[in-house]
């Protein structure tokens, strides 16, 4: 992926994590990394693997499949 990209879908994880109320220290405690990690992945910066952006998704109750495509379209809008 690419950094817009993956902008757009840090910041579609980041709105739902919200939307629970959970902080990044319950995603990094959940996906056993560290917060600044789940800050890195919200803000674009370091890029997740489909295998990482399945199981946050899972995590934060959300489709991995509707979440990505809602981020396609952010993508493409913005191009």
């Amino acid at each position: 992926m690419n950094d817009r990209m993956d902008e757009c879908i840090g910041a579609l994880l980041k709105e739902r994590r919200k939307e629970l109320r959970y902080s990044m220290q319950d995603v990094a405690d959940f996906m056993k990394t560290s917060k600044t990690t789940v800050h890195n992945w919200e803000k674009g910066i370091s890029s997740m693997n489909i295998s990482t952006i399945i199981k946050v998704c899972g995590f934060l109750r959300t489709d991995y499949i509707e979440m990505l495509e809602k981020a396609a379209k952010e993508y493409y809008v913005s191009e």
